[in-house]
Formats: C-alpha cells, structure tokens, sequence
C-alpha cells in the first residue's frame, strides 16, 4: 500500500524508500517513476529537486496530464533541466532521467487516452524485465514520440547519434543542457539539420542532452500541431 507521508515531499520520499527496499528484498532492479507532475499542478520544480527521484515523465500521452505547462507553469521538460542543474551543482542526488509514456485508459471506442502516443526505447542485453529495469537505471534508453534512432554514443568527447530517418522527413537536432557558470538550465547548445548530429563537449557544462525533432507530426496527438520527438538522456560532462 502507498505509505503516505504529512507532506508531498515526504509521500515522494517514503515511496521511494519503500520501492528501494523492495528492490534489496528481492535482489532486483527496481523502477519508480514519477507521472505526470503537471496533473494538477500537484508537484513543483522545488519538490522535484528535494527528493532522489531517478525517473520522470516528461511526455505523457494523456491529454489532462498538462506537460506542456501553460502560462503560470513550466513544462515538465523545463522541471527536468532545472534538477538536472540543482542536483549536478549541489553533486548529492542522482540524475534523473525523462521517460515518455502513453498513460493509455482508454483501448476502444473515443475515449481520449489512447495507447501509442508515447515511449521508451530501451537498449538491454536480453529482453526480460530485469535486463530493461537495469539499463534504464544506468540510463541508457531514450523517450519518444515517434522517432526511431539508429546510433546513439556517447563519450568523455561528446554526443553522437543517427536518426533511421523515413523517406522525405526532415529532422533538427537540438543539444541542450546547462552551463556551470551562470548558464540558465535547458539552453540550446547547439542546432543540427539532418539525420545525423554530434556535439563536442566543451567542458563548461553540467550535462548536454539532445531534442530531436521530425517535421511530420504525430499520428495521434493530445494537442494540434505536435511533431514527432525523442528525447536522450542527460550525460554529464567533466571539466576539459
């Protein structure tokens, strides 16, 4: 059962507490991962930051899951590089990486939670639950919402990857992340045109990730004019 807590804060805490025990009582990798912050307004960026949450849901397929945020509130997405850069400059949490997802209720008829609109791929040695569960806590996987990459590497030099592009689609790559000085979370590094994209670290950034972008947009999307995305995963960059 859900363990409660006085406050948010400590009902996100307890939770995960119990999910890690559950883990070490089984002697397996275990994932929790924190829905649709934005229903509701429910979590803030500052109750993100205060806990040790390892996964997020940056996308969400449901249409009153409001990731996108709206005038008095950020996206998810811009939630997420906020920790990114709080937990990188205090160095005392762990990353927490963008997971998308369909959050589907609804398999038939009109109902307006439809399966498909969002999710993980996930790069594992066998596919069994615990080989996923292990690669996505060692983050290798990356979210999407229609967008298949080919190659994605990553190194102590930079960030690479190749898009299985479809026929007469046109891709833009954004490199985002944070500078150590003085950077304002989530600013764009970088911008590449086409199916293939690097960016060499320079040394002064917390973490790069990267944005893909199609110009074809989703088949099924929760609001009008949404493009098919993919999301990777924040990698840390070391002082060069």
């Amino acid at each position: 059962m859900p363990p409660g807590g006085s406050s948010l804060r400590e009902v996100l805490q307890n939770a995960l507490r119990d999910v890690a025990g559950e883990g070490d009582r089984l002697r397996r990798p275990v994932v929790a991962q924190l829905s649709h912050p934005n229903l509701g307004w429910t979590v803030s960026s500052d109750d993100l930051e205060s806990v040790a949450e390892r996964f997020v849901e940056i996308y969400s397929g449901h249409p009153v899951a409001l990731s996108y945020g709206d005038a008095t509130h950020p996206s998810v997405e811009a939630m997420w590089d906020r920790t990114l850069a709080r937990r990188l400059k205090d160095g005392n949490a762990p990353l927490l990486y963008g997971v998308a997802c369909d959050d589907a209720h609804h398999y038939g008829g009109t109902g307006k939670a439809r399966p498909g609109r969002g999710w993980i791929m996930v790069r594992a040695r066998e596919l069994s639950g615990d080989a996923i569960a292990a690669s996505m806590l060692a983050g290798d996987f990356y979210a999407s919402t229609g967008i298949v990459l080919e190659k994605l590497l990553a190194d102590d030099c930079g960030l690479r990857l190749r898009i299985a592009a479809e026929p007469g689609a046109h891709y833009r790559v954004r490199f985002v992340g944070t500078r150590r000085e003085g950077g304002e979370p989530g600013a764009t590094f970088q911008e590449c045109e086409g199916a293939e994209a690097y960016y060499e670290f320079r040394g002064d950034e917390l973490y790069v990730r990267a944005v893909v972008l199609s110009d074809r947009p989703q088949p099924d999307p929760i609001r009008e004019g949404d493009l098919q995305t993919a999301w990777t995963q924040p990698i840390p960059v070391g002082p060069r």
